[in-house]
């Protein structure tokens, strides 16, 4: 009763807050809800709702809702209208997993089925939100940035509760939550991996936490690289530190593959002497931690060495037949999404082989097809674009590049973390291709010099100018 009370006050003094000194804009929904899927568990729930209780859910359904009602009301300054590759990437996706889900309910399922089928449906909807809102709503590119610098910081934030469960044994996790939630599964404490203690930050898993730690820090090297002011630069430059040590504190093998992805994929959009510093860089980073950590690099290379003799290898090429049995038995659209759970089949831990159960061949085509929409988006705002721009766009397709990857490694898209910041950069690479389709469509060079110039953009300074134009 005491803790409904004082969630009653907490939620009053954020409404308060929210309409007397927000923007009340799409950022502010979001900020909300980042703060709502970063900074506590997803282990408590609403306990009436299960495990769909989680709070980030709950609001990322209304986020939905609100979108569809901007859709509906006549009124074009709620949301942009025209067409948008994000939305039409999500809405390939979604139509999929309703087509598979009504064919499901042609066949008996059982109890368990049905609520996981239904729950499946409900997260959709909750990242959907995400995604469209931010594709749809953000309105500018001060307001996109903002909102990625509050990614930056709740990430960080995370991954310091990370080092401080790796390196003094406290977790500050379980008690990261809001009054009146409810505990849905047991807290994972910390695991040992070799000598050390797995950090796992409010995530559910070391190796959902290494992940986002990976997939946010592109854009936090990006605010380092291009802040003007001194001390705002050195706080990015902590929280870039931050997320690239929280990427190995995990002990995870696909933490350091989703970092071995984003950082070459930003270096793409980089001239020849950001990529030779980068590569210094990132050597001096690895020695720094061989001689703090004793021990922790060769544990996390011998994760690769050993992956022969590794029990979790193993046991994923022994799944492989059985996913193919499975497969032959399931029709084109397979079994129905949420459907394949491991309590009445078997444990997959590859994301590939969920969708491809859940949704067929179909399935695992249009989750490729929604995540290249967002790099499509994002590559296209590179065009005719100032350095800084081109080198947020890059920092986007470098986060969304490590979901394709990752997804063979573990369960992705069953992480709510992992999942809900992949669809909230998917819609900023929305946004940011909305934003900048005027100056794009202003700065095309004529017909006829497009064959000289191949339609790409220059890319960034060789000197490593980071300063605005």
């Amino acid at each position: 009763m005491i803790e409904a009370g004082f969630a009653a006050i907490g939620g009053l003094a954020l409404l308060y807050f929210f309409f007397r000194h927000s923007e009340r804009d799409a950022v502010t929904l979001l900020t909300i809800w980042l703060a709502l899927l970063w900074l506590m568990s997803a282990r408590w729930v609403f306990a009436p709702l299960g495990a769909v209780g989680m709070p980030a859910i709950v609001f990322g359904v209304g986020l939905m809702l609100i979108w569809v009602w901007a859709r509906l009301v006549p009124r074009p300054s709620l949301l942009a209208d025209g067409f948008q590759p994000v939305r039409l990437g999500f809405g390939a996706y979604a139509s999929l997993v309703l087509a598979s889900y009504a064919v499901a309910q042609l066949r008996p399922l059982t109890e368990l089925e049905t609520t996981s089928s239904a729950r499946a449906l409900i997260t959709l909807a909750s990242m959907g939100g995400v995604a469209l809102l931010a594709a749809d709503g953000i309105r500018d590119r001060i307001r996109l940035e903002k909102l990625l610098k509050r990614l930056v910081a709740v990430a960080t934030i995370v991954g310091l509760v990370g080092w401080l469960q790796f390196f003094v044994g406290v977790d500050l996790s379980p008690n990261m939550r809001l009054p009146g939630l409810s505990q849905h599964a047991p807290m994972m404490g910390l695991r040992d991996r070799s000598l050390f203690e797995q950090a796992y930050g409010t995530t559910l898993h070391p190796i959902e936490f290494s992940v986002v730690m990976a997939v946010v820090l592109p854009l936090a090297l990006h605010f380092a690289l291009f802040e003007v002011q001194r001390w705002k630069r050195a706080g990015w430059w902590v929280a870039v530190t931050v997320l690239a040590v929280g990427c190995l504190l995990s002990v995870a093998r696909s933490g350091v593959v989703a970092i071995g992805i984003a950082m070459p994929v930003l270096a793409l959009g980089w001239g020849w002497r950001w990529r030779f510093n980068g590569a210094v860089y990132g050597l001096g980073f690895v020695a720094v931690m061989w001689a703090l950590v004793p021990g922790l690099i060769g544990t996390i290379r011998g994760l690769f060495q050993g992956m022969d003799h590794d029990p979790s290898i193993q046991g994923r090429r022994e799944r492989v037949p059985m996913v193919i049995e499975q497969l032959q038995e399931n029709g084109f659209l397979g079994l129905g999404p949420g459907t394949f759970t491991p309590e009445e089949y078997f444990l997959l831990d590859n994301a590939y082989y969920g969708v491809l159960l859940e949704l067929g061949w179909p399935g695992v085509f249009v989750v490729i097809a929604m995540l290249g929409s967002g790099i499509g988006a994002a590559l296209v705002a590179k065009r005719y674009q100032d350095p800084e721009t081109r080198h947020l766009s890059q920092a986007l397709i470098a986060g969304i590049a490590v979901m394709p990857v990752v997804m063979s490694t573990f369960d992705a898209l069953s992480f709510q973390t992992n999942a809900g910041t992949t669809y909230l950069l998917l819609g900023a690479a929305g946004a940011l291709w909305r934003i900048t389709l005027p100056d794009r469509a202003s700065a095309a060079p004529p017909a006829q010099e497009r064959s000289d110039k191949s339609g790409h953009a220059p890319s960034l300074p060789e000197g490593g100018d980071t300063q605005r134009e």
